[in-house]
């Protein structure tokens, strides 16, 4: 894997979500409170509205994607900003997100278990359009991690059985994939060329396995201390150590 470190500077104010774009730079949103802000190439712009448990995703060149994991019945709690911090458009999309994946037709937002079963049927897993209208939505317990494969899959890891399911975002169809014992419980995942990565599962906290889907084996390519999330085209992010790092998979592995 290779291995590019940015240091940040928090400044006054601690940063709580990231996230890189198109051309390495970073979009970031600071912590609770009444200076919340995001922070676009160097510049603060103040929050819509303030966000507790903040997300924010890369939507495309031109904007992104602010969510509150945690919210309020009726309130709506993600926005779509452009890069000069105006809003293009916001809607509820429910309590207890785990993360947002976006798509150049549509946002996909996973959820942990505290939404399962809920009065809105926001749960597992829900694919949004850019008004806030449903797709479609695929119920479960927990979504572990979540990753684009290509411009219309997405690659999900729920819980508790821990199946690898392909979802087609065109016509809402989907593969389920038994997976191997050494990626239960994985917390992060990416895909490089259809192939996905796991990182943080039970057994193996800190290694990345490699799986061909639909194998009964994997392979462990490394490991990556620290707190780690899945980016899109086979790269991490990982935080540690006041640090964040950007790591690649390699054609070699």
């Amino acid at each position: 894997m290779q291995k590019s470190v940015i240091e940040i500077t928090e400044a006054s104010q601690k940063i709580i979500g990231i996230d890189i774009t198109m051309n390495d730079s970073w979009i970031r949103v600071t912590e609770f409170g009444i200076q919340q802000s995001i922070i676009i190439n160097g510049s603060p712009y103040p929050v819509p509205e303030e966000c507790q448990f903040p997300i924010i995703r890369l939507l495309n060149d031109q904007s992104f994607i602010l969510a509150d994991t945690r919210t309020k019945k009726n309130r709506s709690n993600l926005w779509i900003i452009d890069y000069q911090g105006k809003v293009i458009n916001s809607f509820r999309v429910g309590d207890s997100i785990q993360d947002i994946v976006a798509f150049k037709d549509g946002i996909v937002v996973t959820y942990f278990d505290e939404a399962f079963g809920n009065f809105e049927g926001l749960d597992g897993m829900v694919f949004f359009n850019f008004k806030g209208e449903v797709n479609f939505h695929y119920s479960e317990v927990e979504c572990y991690c979540a990753s684009t494969i290509d411009t219309n899959q997405l690659l999900t890891f729920f819980y508790p059985d821990f199946k690898a399911i392909v979802f087609n975002l065109r016509d809402s169809s989907h593969t389920i994939y038994e997976s191997p014992p050494d990626i239960a419980g994985a917390s992060a995942v990416t895909c490089f060329k259809g192939t996905p990565f796991f990182h943080g599962s039970y057994k193996d906290k800190s290694g990345v396995h490699k799986w061909n889907l639909g194998s009964k084996e994997t392979k462990r390519i490394g490991e990556i201390p620290g707190s780690i999330r899945g980016l899109k085209n086979g790269r991490f992010l990982a935080y540690y150590q006041s640090i964040y790092s950007v790591l690649s998979i390699e054609d070699s592995d």
